[in-house]
């Protein structure tokens, strides 16, 4: 019997059944006999497998490309997609003879997704052979990681420290409260997701939180790229969150990491908060004043600088409200004072002085006590905060920033209720002649007089003017005795009286003098302050008595030339004080009243002369009333 034969299907089928890395060995060992017994021409094996035929590498880094059963007569080469072979560093190229098992070869490194064709080619004479030159059907894609060294700087906002000559990108950066900032990373990487972040700490907590401080990512391009922050409220290390996602079959974790580069920004405190006087704007004289700083910062120092109110301050017509404070004043026009222009960056404003206590913000309001206040006031605030410069996690020095608040509060307060004032009332038997002069008032008041607390006003009132705040020598305003909301007019100064001058710029203004109407000496006078400017008022804490006055004349109407005269006062008062003058020098020694008859002998006379006994109460509280009483005695000259 003859030998049975296989049919060529069924070696077909062994075949098949054998597994896959055995096909490559016996096509390999087939492929070096026909070369050994030179009856063919063979080709390098197409279809050898990588192990990974998708690589993820860090950036810059090399990957491992691994070849699987690699025939030991083939040259294995890395070439680029478009036919360009790889060189790794000093022009070696990227490439090694097979083994007969797996074959690594290392590419150069990576900065970005690359993929590599694998050239394989026979080895039969030291030059390869042209003809037996192909590449492996399958090719090598390497992913590249992020780049965590990119350089990236704020753009557009000034420096912490403007003496630096030459900044660096990450030297501090300073911006306004509330502000935005663009940060330009440089040459970004394509396909990278970039996002701007900072780096929190939680309450109470040695650990970090990361929170977004911009809004939707900015994918790379290869090119410098913008990132606009949020506003931004606190000083903050500005950090970039780098985010890498590969597709879905690519079987690769997203990448994403915090690139190296800090940027400080620091941010100037908030100019916003308000100054609100409680619990109210109008005070009393000398009653302290209660400003709030709502809604502090704990980052912040506040301090509150004051000075009285000018009357060019004063505001009295219709204005944008922008342009003014208001306090209302009940029953009266509301007040308006013009606002403290608001420089950009703090400095002291002129007649401003700072209260001796800065306090630190809270996180929420904080009170200032302002202490005895006698004056409209303006307040303003500055609000500090220092700035940490540090290297390597170590403060290495603190730069301040300063700002003034844009609020500015107004602080009205009512005429002084017990001023030193002094009245003169003439006297005329058992009523007044139907004048007062007033002195000693607080300047910049009027004085109303009445007869009873709630009674009518007895006539004008009277008004003190005040000195220019600039100037002591001058009188206030323009014109020098115009108030802007009324016109007073000054007595005439005495003749002789003007001095070394006589510009009426420096003539200091007399007394007031009242029209009342003749008025009962027995009559107590309630007297209401009003402040010219505001029309805040208040009664005054006493009133004015006149008093009434015991019989007081001279002995006799007329006298001889050469002779005294004898100026009686009878029965006079305990607690009067009585004192004879001549053209407002004393005559005699001031006599104090004990009931009995007093008697003042005057100097030899030898013309008509006209005395005045003035009468005070010394002991007595409430106004000084000063009453005059005219004693004319003629003289007799013979003639």
């Amino acid at each position: 019997m003859g030998r049975k034969k296989t049919p060529i299907l069924d070696h077909l089928n062994v075949i098949k059944k054998m597994p896959e890395s055995s096909h490559k060995h016996m096509r390999a060992a087939r492929d070096r006999l026909i070369d050994i017994l030179g009856i063919g021409k063979t080709y390098p094996l197409r279809d050898l497998d990588l192990t990974e035929e998708l690589l993820k590498v860090s950036f810059n880094a090399s990957a491992k490309i691994s070849i699987e059963i690699t025939q030991s007569d083939v040259l294995y080469s890395l070439y680029t997609k478009d036919g360009q072979p790889v060189l790794r560093a000093a022009g070696v190229p990227a490439e090694s003879k097979g083994n007969g098992e797996t074959l690594i070869l290392e590419t150069p490194a990576i900065a970005e997704e690359v993929t590599y064709k694998i050239r394989a080619a026979k080895i039969r004479t030291a030059i390869p052979d042209p003809e037996s030159i192909t590449f492996l059907h399958r090719t090598a894609t390497v992913k590249v990681g992020l780049d965590v060294f990119l350089q990236a700087e704020i753009m557009d906002a000034e420096l912490l420290d403007p003496t630096i000559e030459s900044p660096a990108a990450t030297d501090p950066r300073i911006i306004d409260y509330g502000a935005r900032v663009n940060v330009k990373l440089k040459t970004s990487q394509e396909g990278v997701d970039y996002q701007l972040v900072a780096l929190k700490k939680k309450n109470g907590n040695s650990e970090s939180e990361e929170v977004a401080l911009s809004d939707e990512p900015v994918r790379g391009t290869r090119r410098d790229i913008l990132l606009q922050s949020h506003a931004v409220h606190e000083d903050t290390d500005i950090r970039i969150r780098a985010t890498k996602t590969f597709d879905p079959g690519e079987d690769l974790p997203e990448d994403t990491k915090l690139l190296e580069v800090v940027l400080p920004l620091k941010v100037r405190a908030n100019p916003d908060l308000p100054i609100v006087v409680v619990p109210a704007a109008i005070i009393d004289h000398g009653q302290d004043a209660t400003l709030k700083i709502a809604e502090t910062q704990e980052s912040a120092v506040y301090r509150l600088y004051v000075r009285s109110v000018a009357d060019r301050d004063y505001v009295h017509r219709s204005v944008n409200a922008s342009e003014v404070i208001k306090v209302p004043v009940p029953g009266e026009p509301v007040v308006q004072v013009a606002k403290t222009e608001r420089p950009e960056a703090w400095q002291e404003q002129e007649g401003y002085t700072p209260l001796a206590e800065s306090r630190p913000g809270n996180g929420g309001d904080l009170n200032f006590s302002v202490k005895s206040l006698t004056d409209d006031s303006l307040i303003i605030s500055q609000a500090l905060k220092n700035h940490t410069v540090k290297e390597k996690e170590q403060v290495v020095r603190i730069i301040p920033s300063a700002i003034q608040l844009k609020s500015t509060a107004l602080v009205l307060v009512r005429p002084d209720p017990a001023p030193a004032l002094r009245l003169t009332v003439p006297v005329q038997g058992d009523k007044t002649s139907g004048t007062i002069r007033v002195v000693n008032g607080q300047p910049g008041v009027f004085y109303y007089f009445r007869r009873t607390q709630q009674g009518k006003d007895l006539g004008l009132p009277a008004y003190f003017h005040k000195r220019d705040d600039r100037d002591e020598s001058q009188n206030k305003g323009l014109n020098q005795l115009k108030l802007g909301i009324d016109v007073v007019v000054t007595a005439t100064p005495p003749a002789g009286s003007v001095g070394d001058t006589d510009d009426p710029a420096k003539i200091v203004p007399q007394p007031p003098i009242l029209e009342t109407g003749p008025l009962k000496t027995d009559s107590i006078l309630y007297i209401r302050a009003v402040k010219a400017q505001t029309r805040v008022k208040t009664p005054l804490d006493v009133t004015a008595q006149i008093g009434v006055l015991p019989e007081i004349r001279p002995e006799q109407a007329t006298v001889n030339s050469g002779s005294t005269a004898r100026i009686l006062v009878l029965a006079s008062k305990a607690g009067d004080r009585y004192q004879l003058t001549l053209k407002g020098a004393p005559v005699k020694k001031a006599r104090n009243g004990n009931g009995s008859d007093i008697v003042f002998i005057t100097e030899p006379l030898s013309r008509d002369t006209t005395f005045e006994m003035i009468v005070t109460r010394p002991g007595e509280a409430g106004i000084a009333v000063e009453r005059v009483v005219q004693l004319p005695v003629m003289v007799n000259t013979g003639i």
